[in-house]
């Protein structure tokens, strides 16, 4: 969510910096240009990188990818020494 939050307050203040440099462009065609293609591209690389965090964000929150994770919990756990159960505990004789 703060992700979101985040990335919309960075397009708010490209597109409010944009129309502050608007009023010094706007008679050069060519700064223009760059300018609306700067502010553009800046605002569709957030959303790429928004929209890859919701991506990597998605499959660890499935039912499946719980299940996938616990499987791999139990599988590279350290082997538990075996029980020796009541030899451990027997009397030595002496």
């Amino acid at each position: 969510m703060f992700k979101a939050i985040g990335y919309s307050i960075s397009s708010v203040s490209v597109l409010l910096l944009g129309f502050a440099s608007y009023d010094g462009v706007k008679d050069k065609p060519a700064l223009l240009a760059c300018l609306i293609l700067g502010a553009g591209a800046s605002i569709l690389g957030m959303l790429f990188r928004w929209a890859s965090f919701l991506r990597e964000e998605k499959p660890s929150q499935s039912p499946a990818t719980a299940s996938q994770k616990a499987k791999l919990e139990k599988a590279t756990r350290p082997a538990r020494a075996p029980d020796r159960g009541s030899e451990a505990r027997r009397p030595t004789g002496r």
